[in-house]
């Protein structure tokens, strides 16, 4: 039983994915809060070749980073007007060959106002408790494209709320077909 959870306190949690493997795996019953809502779309000029996306390097890599990087690179090479926006807690490695911007630390106000402006939200972990990101990017009306990773797969439903895809070349081919196609992009 994980440390964390045998502190006698009462659990509350974001996803059914979580809720589901607490009591499954340690018997532990949690309560389900959902998603607030602070996130919504934001009257925006949208960015139509801007990639967003969430920069979490780590030495397991399972938050996706290098899936990240790399998929903004490839489609960089398919596209050369393509452009990189990430956000997160640290400071983020540069993404070469691709013109980059990191914001450390941005407020709710800030994130829903990128996800507002960003061409698509790319989401990319190979384990995720709850995929936070990509459900504020869907709240904001961005597009996302996302890997098919745990917690994520109870709302990242592809062809329906996502297009999920699961090899750098398909996630990068995927974005840029979201990017050039209007029609696709809305639906």
């Amino acid at each position: 039983e994980p440390t964390t959870y045998g502190l006698g306190l009462e659990h509350l949690v974001e996803g059914r994915w979580v809720e589901n493997q607490l009591k499954e795996r340690w018997r532990i019953n949690s309560h389900y809060i959902g998603i607030g809502t602070r996130y919504r779309e934001i009257e925006r000029q949208r960015a139509t070749k801007r990639i967003f996306a969430q920069c979490r390097p780590g030495k397991q890599d399972l938050k996706g980073w290098t899936t990240t990087y790399k998929t903004a690179q490839l489609a960089r090479r398919l596209d050369p007007s393509i452009s990189l926006v990430t956000f997160g807690l640290m400071p983020c490695p540069r993404v070469p060959g691709v013109p980059h911007i990191h914001l450390t630390r941005p407020s709710d106000e800030k994130l829903a106002e990128l996800y507002s402006e960003a061409g698509l939200f790319l989401f990319t972990p190979r384990h995720e408790g709850f995929g936070l990101p990509a459900l504020e990017a869907m709240a904001c009306a961005c597009p996302v494209v996302s890997t098919n990773a745990d917690g994520n797969i109870e709302f990242c439903i592809d062809g329906e709320t996502a297009l999920v895809r699961s090899s750098t070349s398909s996630l990068a081919e995927t974005c840029i077909d979201v990017l050039n196609d209007q029609g696709l992009w809305n639906r």
